[in-house]
């Protein structure tokens, strides 16, 4: 192997060596062979993020809001999703991991009314907001109410609703 295509390749990214490397030795691979290449050659994460094979989501079921909300600033997730059931509010923040979604989760005690979570960075409480504040001491976390999703599995959302059928039939007896 030549030097300089060495010290050429070596100032190139992974990818790109790698890419130039198949190119310079089957020079008839050019367009849809190396598109290939990269594809075959690109981290999972970015593939997963482009809609390629995903698979069952992690769930992690956390205490409360506040955990919830410590989960998001620690992953600079700066986004929590509300999924409405008849009885109470799923929130929800998710993940990406690996070859997969991890799925942070709390059942709200009672129903979360706003659209910003705030978070007091200097002494860690955690409000709802219906309005967008500028204060520099929060960190302003918006709520996306979800009307559709495929992230939470159905099995799980399934189950979920029985229970809470399951409990109330129990307070009516």
């Amino acid at each position: 192997m030549d030097s300089s295509i060495s010290l050429q390749t070596f100032a190139l990214s992974p990818l790109r060596a790698a890419v130039a490397e198949r190119q310079r030795a089957q020079p008839q691979d050019k367009g849809a062979g190396a598109a290939n290449l990269i594809n075959a050659l690109e981290p999972r994460h970015s593939r997963l993020a482009k809609g390629f094979d995903v698979g069952k989501p992690y769930l992690v079921k956390v205490r409360g809001i506040k955990d919830l909300v410590n989960v998001a600033v620690a992953t600079q997730i700066f986004m929590v999703h509300k999924l409405s059931t008849e009885t109470t509010d799923i929130l929800y923040v998710p993940f990406p991991s690996y070859d997969s979604v991890a799925v942070y989760y709390c059942e709200a005690n009672e129903r979360v009314n706003g659209k910003y979570l705030l978070f007091n960075r200097f002494t860690g409480e955690v409000s709802v907001s219906d309005s967008f504040t500028n204060d520099s001491k929060y960190v302003l976390i918006p709520i996306i109410e979800v009307v559709e999703q495929e992230i939470l599995p159905k099995e799980f959302l399934e189950r979920y609703q029985r229970r809470r059928k399951k409990a109330k039939r129990r307070q009516s007896a």
